[in-house]
Protein backbone atom coordinates (compact mmCIF):
# COMPACT_ATOMS: atom_id res chain seq x y z
CA UNK A 1 0.00 0.00 0.00
CA UNK A 2 1.37 3.09 -0.86
CA UNK A 3 2.38 5.46 1.74
CA UNK A 4 2.41 9.75 2.00
CA UNK A 5 5.98 10.99 1.98
CA UNK A 6 6.74 11.22 5.69
CA UNK A 7 9.81 9.84 7.14
CA UNK A 8 10.56 9.20 10.61
CA UNK A 9 14.09 7.97 10.58
CA UNK A 10 16.28 10.16 12.94
CA UNK A 11 19.55 10.84 10.65
CA UNK A 12 22.90 10.33 11.99
CA UNK A 13 24.61 12.12 9.66
CA UNK A 14 27.26 14.64 11.29
CA UNK A 15 29.90 16.76 10.08
CA UNK A 16 31.70 20.27 11.14
CA UNK A 17 31.04 21.34 7.99
CA UNK A 18 29.57 24.98 7.81
CA UNK A 19 29.87 27.45 10.99
CA UNK A 20 27.35 27.59 13.79
CA UNK A 21 25.78 31.24 13.51
CA UNK A 22 27.28 33.29 16.05
CA UNK A 23 24.65 35.40 17.14
CA UNK A 24 27.07 38.19 18.43
CA UNK A 25 28.01 38.89 14.67
CA UNK A 26 24.82 38.60 13.27
CA UNK A 27 25.16 42.13 12.66
CA UNK A 28 27.98 43.76 10.70
CA UNK A 29 30.89 45.66 12.21
CA UNK A 30 28.71 46.34 15.84
CA UNK A 31 29.79 46.26 19.11
CA UNK A 32 29.67 43.21 20.64
CA UNK A 33 28.52 43.65 23.76
CA UNK A 34 25.30 45.00 21.96
CA UNK A 35 23.88 41.85 20.31
CA UNK A 36 24.30 39.23 23.14
CA UNK A 37 23.76 40.29 26.75
CA UNK A 38 24.56 38.01 29.23
CA UNK A 39 23.70 38.61 32.90
CA UNK A 40 24.50 36.13 35.73
CA UNK A 41 23.21 36.65 39.31
CA UNK A 42 25.64 34.19 41.60
CA UNK A 43 24.07 33.66 44.65
CA UNK A 44 27.39 33.43 46.59
CA UNK A 45 27.27 30.63 49.84
CA UNK A 46 23.84 29.86 49.12
CA UNK A 47 21.16 28.56 47.09
CA UNK A 48 17.34 29.03 47.09
CA UNK A 49 15.68 25.70 47.47
CA UNK A 50 11.90 25.13 47.64
CA UNK A 51 11.03 22.53 51.22
CA UNK A 52 8.27 22.03 52.88
CA UNK A 53 5.66 24.78 50.84
CA UNK A 54 8.50 27.50 52.16
CA UNK A 55 11.87 28.57 50.50
CA UNK A 56 14.77 27.36 52.65
CA UNK A 57 18.65 28.90 52.18
CA UNK A 58 21.22 25.92 53.08
CA UNK A 59 25.47 26.87 53.70
CA UNK A 60 27.73 24.62 52.98
CA UNK A 61 31.84 25.69 52.96
CA UNK A 62 31.19 28.91 51.44
CA UNK A 63 30.69 27.08 48.27
CA UNK A 64 28.34 28.38 45.55
CA UNK A 65 25.37 25.90 45.28
CA UNK A 66 23.44 27.45 42.65
CA UNK A 67 23.58 29.83 39.56
CA UNK A 68 20.70 31.48 38.26
CA UNK A 69 21.48 32.79 34.62
CA UNK A 70 19.53 34.68 32.58
CA UNK A 71 20.15 35.72 29.09
CA UNK A 72 18.94 37.48 26.01
CA UNK A 73 19.60 38.09 22.48
CA UNK A 74 19.28 40.69 20.04
CA UNK A 75 16.22 39.99 17.59
CA UNK A 76 14.76 42.38 15.18
CA UNK A 77 11.67 43.99 15.16
CA UNK A 78 8.80 43.40 12.47
CA UNK A 79 8.92 45.76 9.63
CA UNK A 80 6.16 48.34 10.15
CA UNK A 81 7.83 48.96 13.62
CA UNK A 82 11.22 49.84 12.15
CA UNK A 83 12.34 53.06 10.82
CA UNK A 84 13.03 53.62 6.80
CA UNK A 85 17.19 53.91 5.77
CA UNK A 86 16.29 58.12 5.53
CA UNK A 87 15.04 58.10 8.90
CA UNK A 88 16.49 58.64 12.50
CA UNK A 89 15.98 55.54 14.53
CA UNK A 90 16.26 56.52 17.91
CA UNK A 91 12.93 55.44 18.55
CA UNK A 92 12.57 52.34 16.70
CA UNK A 93 16.01 50.50 17.68
CA UNK A 94 15.71 48.95 14.14
CA UNK A 95 15.90 49.87 10.03
CA UNK A 96 12.94 48.65 7.56
CA UNK A 97 15.91 47.95 4.97
CA UNK A 98 17.19 44.00 6.21
CA UNK A 99 20.63 43.77 6.57
CA UNK A 100 20.79 47.75 8.24
CA UNK A 101 21.46 48.06 11.55
CA UNK A 102 20.35 51.35 13.35
CA UNK A 103 23.85 52.95 15.30
CA UNK A 104 24.09 55.49 17.94
CA UNK A 105 26.24 58.23 16.41
CA UNK A 106 25.68 61.23 18.54
CA UNK A 107 23.50 61.11 22.22
CA UNK A 108 20.76 62.80 20.12
CA UNK A 109 21.07 61.19 16.45
CA UNK A 110 20.97 57.35 15.36
CA UNK A 111 21.23 56.15 11.96
CA UNK A 112 20.38 52.76 9.54
CA UNK A 113 23.46 51.75 7.92
CA UNK A 114 25.53 48.26 7.11
CA UNK A 115 28.57 49.48 8.70
CA UNK A 116 29.71 51.39 11.13
CA UNK A 117 32.81 52.60 11.79
CA UNK A 118 34.08 54.52 15.75
CA UNK A 119 35.05 58.48 15.47
CA UNK A 120 35.02 58.32 11.70
CA UNK A 121 31.19 57.84 12.10
CA UNK A 122 30.40 58.41 15.48
CA UNK A 123 30.09 56.67 18.62
CA UNK A 124 28.48 53.73 16.39
CA UNK A 125 26.96 52.07 19.17
CA UNK A 126 24.15 49.46 18.03
CA UNK A 127 20.92 49.71 19.35
CA UNK A 128 19.12 47.21 19.88
CA UNK A 129 16.16 44.81 21.16
CA UNK A 130 16.68 42.14 23.50
CA UNK A 131 14.50 39.12 24.16
CA UNK A 132 14.83 36.22 26.66
CA UNK A 133 16.54 33.09 25.32
CA UNK A 134 16.49 29.53 25.23
CA UNK A 135 18.19 26.75 23.43
CA UNK A 136 16.85 24.14 21.00
CA UNK A 137 18.65 20.80 19.36
CA UNK A 138 19.34 20.74 15.64
CA UNK A 139 16.73 17.89 14.73
CA UNK A 140 15.20 19.10 11.43
CA UNK A 141 11.45 18.64 10.26
CA UNK A 142 11.82 19.63 6.31
CA UNK A 143 9.28 19.88 3.49
CA UNK A 144 9.04 20.70 0.05
CA UNK A 145 6.28 21.59 -2.47
CA UNK A 146 5.64 20.04 -5.94
CA UNK A 147 3.22 21.50 -8.59
CA UNK A 148 2.01 19.54 -11.06
CA UNK A 149 -0.34 22.05 -12.81
CA UNK A 150 2.27 25.34 -12.15
CA UNK A 151 0.26 28.18 -14.98
CA UNK A 152 2.97 28.05 -17.33
CA UNK A 153 3.81 25.79 -20.13
CA UNK A 154 7.42 25.88 -19.25
CA UNK A 155 8.33 22.07 -18.72
CA UNK A 156 9.34 21.90 -14.93
CA UNK A 157 11.49 19.34 -13.29
CA UNK A 158 10.64 19.87 -9.50
CA UNK A 159 9.30 15.86 -9.38
CA UNK A 160 12.49 14.83 -11.04
CA UNK A 161 14.54 16.35 -8.53
CA UNK A 162 12.89 15.26 -5.69
CA UNK A 163 12.26 11.80 -6.89
CA UNK A 164 16.24 11.67 -7.64
CA UNK A 165 17.23 13.41 -4.28
CA UNK A 166 15.00 10.73 -2.55
CA UNK A 167 16.80 7.79 -4.19
CA UNK A 168 20.03 9.06 -2.76
CA UNK A 169 18.49 10.77 0.93
CA UNK A 170 19.68 13.77 -0.25
CA UNK A 171 18.44 17.39 0.08
CA UNK A 172 15.46 16.92 2.26
CA UNK A 173 15.02 13.59 2.76
CA UNK A 174 18.33 13.62 5.10
CA UNK A 175 16.55 15.58 7.51
CA UNK A 176 15.38 13.91 10.71
CA UNK A 177 11.51 13.88 9.54
CA UNK A 178 10.38 14.94 5.99
CA UNK A 179 7.43 15.52 3.84
CA UNK A 180 6.83 16.88 0.27
CA UNK A 181 3.30 18.27 -0.57
CA UNK A 182 1.73 18.91 -3.85
CA UNK A 183 -1.79 19.11 -5.95
CA UNK A 184 -1.58 15.95 -6.80
CA UNK A 185 -0.80 12.67 -5.11
CA UNK A 186 1.54 11.08 -7.47
CA UNK A 187 5.04 8.85 -6.35
CA UNK A 188 8.07 9.55 -5.25
CA UNK A 189 9.65 6.39 -4.58
CA UNK A 190 7.67 3.72 -6.68
CA UNK A 191 9.43 0.63 -3.92
CA UNK A 192 10.59 -1.54 -2.91
CA UNK A 193 10.91 -1.19 -0.29
CA UNK A 194 7.49 0.94 -0.19
CA UNK A 195 5.97 3.03 -2.48
CA UNK A 196 6.48 6.58 -1.39
CA UNK A 197 3.82 9.41 -2.52
CA UNK A 198 2.94 13.25 -2.21
CA UNK A 199 0.91 14.56 0.22
CA UNK A 200 -1.97 15.82 -2.25
CA UNK A 201 -3.35 19.29 -0.72
CA UNK A 202 -6.79 20.52 -2.00
CA UNK A 203 -8.10 24.14 -3.62
CA UNK A 204 -10.32 23.97 -0.40
CA UNK A 205 -11.06 27.95 -0.72
CA UNK A 206 -10.86 27.82 -4.24
CA UNK A 207 -8.30 29.97 -4.52
CA UNK A 208 -5.46 28.22 -5.65
CA UNK A 209 -5.37 29.94 -9.05
CA UNK A 210 -6.41 33.54 -7.97
CA UNK A 211 -3.16 34.98 -9.42
CA UNK A 212 -0.57 34.20 -12.41
CA UNK A 213 2.80 35.87 -11.70
CA UNK A 214 3.22 38.55 -14.61
CA UNK A 215 7.37 37.47 -15.43
CA UNK A 216 6.96 33.58 -15.30
CA UNK A 217 3.09 32.88 -15.49
CA UNK A 218 2.90 30.25 -12.67
CA UNK A 219 0.11 30.54 -10.11
CA UNK A 220 0.81 32.68 -6.73
CA UNK A 221 1.63 30.04 -4.25
CA UNK A 222 0.57 31.17 -1.25
CA UNK A 223 -2.77 29.42 -1.48
CA UNK A 224 -1.04 25.95 -1.86
CA UNK A 225 1.17 25.96 0.94
CA UNK A 226 -1.48 27.49 3.61
CA UNK A 227 -3.30 23.90 2.71
CA UNK A 228 0.09 22.12 3.11
CA UNK A 229 0.33 23.95 6.83
CA UNK A 230 -2.82 23.35 7.62
CA UNK A 231 -2.02 19.53 6.97
CA UNK A 232 1.21 19.85 9.09
CA UNK A 233 -1.02 21.01 11.87
CA UNK A 234 -3.76 18.76 12.05
CA UNK A 235 -0.86 15.86 11.59
CA UNK A 236 1.71 17.39 14.06
CA UNK A 237 1.87 14.63 16.31
CA UNK A 238 3.11 12.67 13.30
CA UNK A 239 4.78 15.40 11.02
CA UNK A 240 6.81 17.52 13.13
CA UNK A 241 7.11 16.05 16.59
CA UNK A 242 10.16 15.83 18.47
CA UNK A 243 11.60 18.24 16.46
CA UNK A 244 13.21 21.59 16.80
CA UNK A 245 12.89 23.40 13.45
CA UNK A 246 10.97 23.44 10.52
CA UNK A 247 12.51 23.41 7.15
CA UNK A 248 10.76 24.70 3.85
CA UNK A 249 13.42 23.75 0.73
CA UNK A 250 12.51 24.45 -2.85
CA UNK A 251 13.16 21.42 -5.19
CA UNK A 252 15.73 23.38 -7.08
CA UNK A 253 18.18 24.35 -3.97
CA UNK A 254 20.55 22.33 -3.06
CA UNK A 255 20.09 22.10 0.53
CA UNK A 256 22.59 19.97 2.77
CA UNK A 257 20.88 19.12 5.71
CA UNK A 258 24.40 18.51 7.90
CA UNK A 259 25.72 22.03 7.42
CA UNK A 260 22.44 23.42 8.64
CA UNK A 261 22.78 21.36 12.02
CA UNK A 262 25.45 22.95 12.16
CA UNK A 263 25.10 26.36 12.18
CA UNK A 264 21.97 25.68 14.77
CA UNK A 265 24.39 23.79 17.82
CA UNK A 266 23.85 25.94 20.25
CA UNK A 267 21.37 28.86 18.81
CA UNK A 268 19.79 31.17 21.20
CA UNK A 269 16.28 31.19 20.79
CA UNK A 270 14.26 34.42 21.43
CA UNK A 271 11.07 34.39 23.12
CA UNK A 272 8.49 33.13 20.98
CA UNK A 273 10.19 31.29 18.56
CA UNK A 274 12.14 32.69 15.56
CA UNK A 275 12.70 32.91 11.94
CA UNK A 276 16.07 33.14 9.91
CA UNK A 277 15.90 36.14 7.69
CA UNK A 278 18.26 35.10 4.93
CA UNK A 279 18.36 37.99 2.08
CA UNK A 280 19.67 41.41 2.63
CA UNK A 281 18.93 45.43 1.61
CA UNK A 282 15.43 44.33 0.68
CA UNK A 283 11.96 45.14 2.76
CA UNK A 284 11.81 41.35 3.51
CA UNK A 285 14.45 38.95 3.36
CA UNK A 286 12.65 35.72 4.10
CA UNK A 287 13.18 34.33 0.80
CA UNK A 288 11.38 31.15 -0.39
CA UNK A 289 14.44 28.77 -0.96
CA UNK A 290 15.39 28.18 2.88
CA UNK A 291 12.76 29.29 5.18
CA UNK A 292 14.38 28.19 8.94
CA UNK A 293 11.80 28.59 11.75
CA UNK A 294 12.14 27.60 15.21
CA UNK A 295 9.67 24.68 16.53
CA UNK A 296 8.07 26.84 18.91
CA UNK A 297 7.70 29.80 16.48
CA UNK A 298 6.14 27.60 13.48
CA UNK A 299 3.54 26.31 16.08
CA UNK A 300 2.68 29.83 16.82
CA UNK A 301 2.68 30.33 13.05
CA UNK A 302 -0.21 27.18 12.68
CA UNK A 303 -2.45 28.77 15.33
CA UNK A 304 -2.77 31.82 13.47
CA UNK A 305 -3.64 30.44 10.34
CA UNK A 306 -6.95 32.01 9.91
CA UNK A 307 -6.36 34.66 11.50
CA UNK A 308 -3.85 36.00 9.04
CA UNK A 309 -5.13 34.83 6.10
CA UNK A 310 -8.33 36.87 6.88
CA UNK A 311 -6.51 39.62 8.38
CA UNK A 312 -3.57 40.04 5.70
CA UNK A 313 -3.47 42.01 2.58
CA UNK A 314 -2.16 38.63 0.51
CA UNK A 315 -3.75 39.26 -2.62
CA UNK A 316 -1.81 42.74 -2.83
CA UNK A 317 -5.19 44.91 -3.34
CA UNK A 318 -3.21 47.93 -1.29
CA UNK A 319 -2.94 50.50 -3.98
CA UNK A 320 0.23 51.63 -1.88
CA UNK A 321 1.73 47.67 -2.59
CA UNK A 322 3.13 47.53 -6.04
CA UNK A 323 4.60 44.09 -6.32
CA UNK A 324 1.06 42.12 -6.31
CA UNK A 325 -0.39 39.09 -5.00
CA UNK A 326 2.23 37.81 -2.03
CA UNK A 327 3.92 34.68 -2.52
CA UNK A 328 4.19 31.88 0.15
CA UNK A 329 7.67 33.41 2.04
CA UNK A 330 6.24 36.96 2.02
CA UNK A 331 2.52 35.40 3.39
CA UNK A 332 4.73 33.67 6.23
CA UNK A 333 7.21 36.45 7.05
CA UNK A 334 4.40 38.73 7.49
CA UNK A 335 2.18 36.51 9.56
CA UNK A 336 5.02 35.36 11.77
CA UNK A 337 5.63 39.49 12.17
CA UNK A 338 1.98 40.29 12.83
CA UNK A 339 1.84 37.59 15.62
CA UNK A 340 5.02 38.53 17.20
CA UNK A 341 7.44 35.85 16.53
CA UNK A 342 10.74 37.80 16.02
CA UNK A 343 13.36 37.64 13.67
CA UNK A 344 17.13 37.16 13.41
CA UNK A 345 19.58 37.28 10.27
CA UNK A 346 22.11 35.27 8.45
CA UNK A 347 22.95 36.41 5.39
CA UNK A 348 25.77 33.58 4.34
CA UNK A 349 23.20 30.93 5.28
CA UNK A 350 22.33 30.69 1.51
CA UNK A 351 23.43 31.61 -2.19
CA UNK A 352 20.33 32.77 -3.95
CA UNK A 353 20.16 34.00 -7.78
CA UNK A 354 17.23 35.85 -6.59
CA UNK A 355 18.67 37.74 -3.56
CA UNK A 356 20.18 40.57 -5.64
CA UNK A 357 22.14 40.88 -2.52
CA UNK A 358 24.15 37.61 -3.36
CA UNK A 359 25.06 38.48 -6.85
CA UNK A 360 28.44 40.33 -7.68
CA UNK A 361 28.40 43.77 -7.38
CA UNK A 362 28.31 44.20 -10.30
CA UNK A 363 25.10 42.72 -11.27
CA UNK A 364 23.09 43.71 -8.62
CA UNK A 365 21.22 46.10 -10.44
CA UNK A 366 20.64 43.97 -13.97
CA UNK A 367 17.13 43.52 -14.47
CA UNK A 368 15.71 40.34 -14.99
CA UNK A 369 18.91 38.85 -14.62
CA UNK A 370 19.10 34.78 -14.41
CA UNK A 371 21.95 34.20 -12.23
CA UNK A 372 23.17 31.01 -10.27
CA UNK A 373 25.93 31.03 -7.20
CA UNK A 374 28.89 29.60 -7.31
CA UNK A 375 28.79 26.75 -5.70
CA UNK A 376 32.57 25.98 -5.24
CA UNK A 377 34.49 27.30 -2.29
CA UNK A 378 31.42 28.88 -1.23
CA UNK A 379 29.86 26.71 2.17
CA UNK A 380 25.89 28.06 2.13
CA UNK A 381 23.65 25.50 3.64
CA UNK A 382 21.43 26.51 0.38
CA UNK A 383 22.26 26.73 -3.52
CA UNK A 384 19.32 28.60 -5.25
CA UNK A 385 18.54 27.90 -8.11
CA UNK A 386 19.73 24.59 -10.01
CA UNK A 387 16.15 23.61 -11.56
CA UNK A 388 17.98 20.66 -14.10
CA UNK A 389 19.02 17.26 -12.07
CA UNK A 390 22.48 17.26 -13.48
CA UNK A 391 22.86 20.86 -12.62
CA UNK A 392 21.87 20.10 -9.64
CA UNK A 393 24.25 17.34 -9.00
CA UNK A 394 26.98 19.31 -10.18
CA UNK A 395 26.43 21.97 -7.64
CA UNK A 396 26.54 19.46 -4.99
CA UNK A 397 29.65 17.85 -6.28
CA UNK A 398 31.26 20.99 -6.35
CA UNK A 399 30.26 22.54 -2.63
CA UNK A 400 30.82 18.73 -1.38
CA UNK A 401 34.59 19.13 -2.81
CA UNK A 402 35.01 22.82 -1.68
CA UNK A 403 34.43 22.08 1.84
Amino acid sequence: MAESALNAFESTEESDAGAPLDQRNAFPKMRRRGFCVVTTLLLSGAAAIFARGAWRVEERNSEVLATQKYEETVVIPPYEQCSKISEDCMSTKCCKASGYTCFLLKENRASCRQECTPGKDGLCTALVSLKPIHTLGTRLFCFGFYTENTGSTKKSYELSLFRKQLSLGLGLFACSKWAVYSDVETSLSPGPPMELNTIKVDDVDGDFKLFKRKKTGTWVNAMMFYQAWMHIRNNKLTLASETDWVVKVDADAVFIPVRLRHTLQGFKVPEGGVYIENCKKVKFGFFGNLEVVSQDGFNNFLTKLEFCKSTLDWKGEDPNWKYGPWGEDLFMQKCLDKIGVPKVSNFTISADGACKADRPTELQKVKNLKWQPNCRGQNAVSYHPFKKPDEWFECLRLTMEAS
